[in-house]
């Protein structure tokens, strides 16, 4: 009866197929025609309004009919329970939201309902790889190759999850049926394994032979992997994953002679690969890491080591890592001193930009750095006084000698500029320094892009800012059709401040001149990112916190991207690309990018809980109120003056960057033709509804969530989960919080100033609450049964040097004596001595405590300003000035 109810005569049968096909083909019109075509006499099939509304969720890229295609599904299902083809819908409309939990529930019903169905085992297959429900996936895939015999994927797909879910003897266990009955020809009829062309059979071969190499040596039989490898040697395509599977299984198996003999191999393909070269050392008995700080190198080791380079490079003509590396490995002294020497001199010659960064790490050494310095700097005066460089060689012509020597002033004012940001004190007088060298080579030939480069980097290092930025403009207008140039000023541009300029600088760029869709579209987070980071700064918190949400969005999107992947690359056997992919994608909220963003925004949410803008506003009018009336007056002119002034300078933004809009939209349109399609309004372009929201924590929340599944073993995102566990009132995860964070880094003062404020949260709570005795157990634990002033008090005593550690030790004595005195004294107590932290940590301590105390943050102006002159920041007195400063 139930059946007959919802039958469709043959007509109607025939428009839902189209229905069905239109949907398939992308052909939304047609099928919203058929759709209607049917329900204008059967308005309740319930198939075709389950169907019709997920057309129009197709329909839908910018969310607008959400609610519709929701109601047409719901009724669909409502008048036809029973349907495996509603609930399945329903399913696909959840999935197209990216709601997987709602997606695998709605397609379990329809499995329910259709238990043999394989398109539906085939969809929560994928939702439950998505989600890494990996038991769900086997015994999903184990049904589908009951029915599925004669498909490659069904027999790839459960081995990747047998291997996921660690059972690596039944995934290879699948894979050898698998091609028992392949090659007994079981099922061969035409387009039954889809692999007639003999370059994807060799393609497929080739990728299943490694995958079951891997297979092997992830159960820990190393030699029977390897003999499967020699076995199916020419099955392999792919050499040089081939011999490094190889090369690995050797060293594991302890086959040392076979393993040089693979790793020369593979360094004879790819001679500049440093993993190579550390495996090569590594089964020669040798250091495998010869990178200057990693410590001492026996004399014997050393002597090895130079045979072995020597023999490299007799054996490979092109290694430019035979060179490179002895640089490491040698002792500072005569012989170190000639091989750079030697080495050096051909990038002088050539002009290569990176040869600075190429001997970067060779710092870690402080007596390498000054007999660098000590080469650079006789170079120098070789090259001035007879053109020659200090291993002999000429120079070619006037010109050669020329271009040579400024190349080398370059080298050695990056040189300065390196050490500089090394210092212990600063580093002004190495900054004063490098800026005279480069200015020196600009000197020379002004029109030369890298040297502007690298005198925007030489300032940067040193914090003047403003200064970076100009210098960064001028390489920009040297060539202004390089996107990278204009890339670069963009970002000094955003750190000095100068948002509308960059803004405009972007817009060239961009697509039609839309910089603010184009850029989101490209999901370029580093220019979000220094958005943000310059709106914090500027105190507009609500187009930060659009920035920071974008790059949310950006990496849900990144995530999200694989879902298609999941059955093309089973589809296609490219099973070791995949399983690669599923390792990053697992790691992808680990990011640094990603943990940026989260922090940048998770502090900022953190501030408007604590001082939310009504809030600020009450104490602007109560500090109105307790003035005299003609002070009141003054002030509030004050203010509107200001407030004037900053509509002015957001009017002249959109006029400029309208501008900017027009020329590039124009130059556009020379290449191609104009688009017809109308960009989407942002109702919320400045983030108001961000900034005042009233569930500040829970959008904080979600730059948590993911931080905490994939990068809880960072000490950052414990410390941020603390600051939004302590005010959501959830003692228990912030104190889970502070024991991660301890586990990660014992000594970290930041961890232990959260146990002191901790501390102070419990002695505060009620006696009646049944926690309390529970939780000082706890925390008594940690601070060693001290109350939270004596702890937070111990703490200072112990005088941390790092100033993010003395301004966390301060929030802690702040909070547990509420007085802002504690900053002040931080502040003050900021050690500019020592070279063990880098610039931004004091820029860092810097803004947070300008977060909560002018006081506070002009302390530590004054106990910086003298160390960091060129510091913008610090207000330094050799640091560029605008207008208005």
């Amino acid at each position: 009866m139930s059946r007959d109810r919802h039958a469709l005569p043959n007509r109607e049968r025939a428009l839902f197929t189209k229905l069905v096909d239109a949907y398939e083909t992308k052909k939304y019109e047609k099928g919203i025609a058929a759709a209607d075509d049917i329900l204008r006499n059967f308005p309740e099939h319930g198939e075709t309004l389950a169907m019709r509304g997920l057309i129009v969720r197709s329909m839908d890229d910018g969310h607008e009919h959400n609610e519709e295609a929701h109601a047409l599904v719901k009724r669909g299902i409502e008048c036809h329970p029973e349907s495996h083809v509603c609930w399945h819908v329903m399913g696909l409309v959840w999935r197209a939201e990216r709601n997987h939990v709602e997606s695998a529930k709605c397609y379990a019903q329809a499995l329910r309902l259709d238990p043999d169905n394989s398109l539906i085992l085939k969809d929560l297959s994928v939702v439950h790889l998505q989600t890494r429900n990996m038991e769900a996936f086997v015994k999903l895939r184990w049904k589908l190759l009951s029915s599925r015999r004669d498909q490659r994927a069904s027999y790839v797909s459960l081995a990747c999850g047998l291997h996921l879910t660690g059972d690596h003897d039944s995934a290879f266990e699948v894979l050898e049926s698998y091609e028992k009955i392949r090659n007994a020809k079981q099922f061969d009829s035409r387009g039954a394994w889809r692999d007639e062309d003999p370059l994807m059979k060799r393609f497929d071969a080739s990728e299943l032979t490694l995958f079951k190499a891997t297979l092997r040596r992830a159960s820990g039989k190393e030699k029977e992997a390897l003999a499967l490898l020699e076995r199916d040697e020419a099955k392999v395509v792919d050499r040089v994953a081939y011999l490094t599977h190889v090369g690995e299984i050797q060293v594991a198996l302890g086959m040392k002679a076979e393993a040089e003999k693979t790793y020369w191999k593979l360094l004879d393909r790819l001679p500049d690969s440093y993993d190579y070269h550390r495996s090569l050392r590594a089964v020669k008995g040798l250091p495998k890491d010869v990178r200057d700080g990693a410590g001492e190198i026996s004399d014997g080791d050393i002597v090895a080591l130079k045979a072995l380079y020597r023999e490299i490079e007799e054996k490979i003509t092109f290694c430019a890592a035979a060179k490179r590396l002895p640089l490491s490995f040698t002792k500072p002294g005569d012989e170190f001193d000639a091989l750079v020497v030697a080495y050096i001199e051909k990038p002088l010659r050539k002009g290569v930009p990176s040869l600075f960064e190429d001997l970067k790490n060779l710092y870690e050494n402080p007596a390498k750095a000054r007999a660098m310095e000590r080469i650079f700097t006789e170079t120098v005066a070789s090259l001035k006084s007879s053109g020659k460089f200090l291993s002999g060689g000429e120079t070619k012509s006037e010109e050669g000698k020329k271009e040579c020597t400024m190349y080398a002033v370059n080298l050695l004012a990056m040189h300065h500029g390196e050490m500089g940001r090394r210092s212990s004190d600063g580093g002004a007088k190495d900054f004063a320094k490098a800026l005279e060298l480069i200015e020196e080579a600009i000197a020379i030939d002004a029109s030369c892009v890298d040297l502007h480069l690298n005198k925007a980097s030489i300032l940067e290092l040193a914090g003047d800012l403003h200064g970076a930025a100009d210098a960064a403009e001028t390489s920009r207008k040297l060539d202004l059709a390089d996107r990278f140039l204009n890339s670069n000023c963009v970002r000094h541009m955003m750190r000095a401040g100068r948002y509308a300029y960059a803004e405009q600088l972007a817009a060239i760029f961009a697509r039609d001149g839309d910089q603010a869709t184009n850029l989101y579209d490209m999901e370029a987070t580093w220019f979000e990112l220094e958005a943000a980071q310059c709106h914090t700064r500027g105190k507009k918190y609500g187009r930060a916190l659009k920035y920071y949400h974008a790059v949310l969005s950006h990496f849900q999107q990144f995530v999200e991207d694989q879902f298609d992947f999941h059955s093309y690359c089973l589809r296609r056997t490219a099973i070791n690309s995949y399983l690669d992919l599923l390792k990053v994608e697992d790691k992808m909220y680990a990011r640094q990018e990603f943990r940026d963003a989260a922090k940048g925004a998770v502090m900022l949410y953190v501030d408007l809980f604590d001082e939310p803008p009504e809030k600020k506003a009450a104490a602007l009018e109560a500090k109105v109120a307790a003035m005299s009336a003609a002070d009141a007056d003054k002030f509030r002119e004050e203010l509107r003056v200001a407030k004037e002034r900053e509509d002015k300078a957001e009017e002249e933004r959109l006029a400029a960057l309208e501008e900017a809009k027009k020329v590039a939209a124009a130059q556009e349109s020379k290449n191609k033709s104009p688009k017809d399609a109308t960009k989407k309004v942002d109702p919320d372009p400045l983030g108001k509804a961000l900034e005042n929201t009233k569930e500040p924590l829970e959008q904080a929340m979600k730059f948590i969530e993911p931080l905490l599944l994939h990068a809880a073993g960072y000490e950052e995102t414990q410390l941020l989960a603390f600051e939004v566990f302590l005010r959501q009132g959830k003692p228990i995860l912030a104190l889970k919080a502070v024991n991660e964070a301890l586990k990660i880094k014992p000594n970290s003062f930041q961890a232990k100033s959260n146990a002191a404020r901790l501390t102070r949260h419990v002695e505060m709570m009620d006696e009646a609450n049944p926690m309390k005795k529970v939780l000082m157990m706890q925390v008594s634990k940690l601070t060693g049964n001290q109350t939270a002033a004596a702890y937070a008090k111990a703490l200072a005593d112990e005088s941390p040097l790092n100033p993010l550690d003395v301004a966390a030790v301060s929030f802690a004595q702040r909070e547990t004596a509420d007085d802002d005195s504690a900053l002040i004294n931080g502040a003050k107590r900021t050690n500019v001595d020592c070279s063990a932290f880098p610039f931004g940590s004091y820029v860092a301590a810097y803004e947070r405590y300008a977060s909560v105390s002018e006081s506070a943050a002009e302390a530590m102006k004054a106990a910086c300003a003298s160390a960091f002159p060129y510091a913008t920041v610090f207000g330094g007195s050799k640091s560029t000035k605008r207008d208005g400063e």
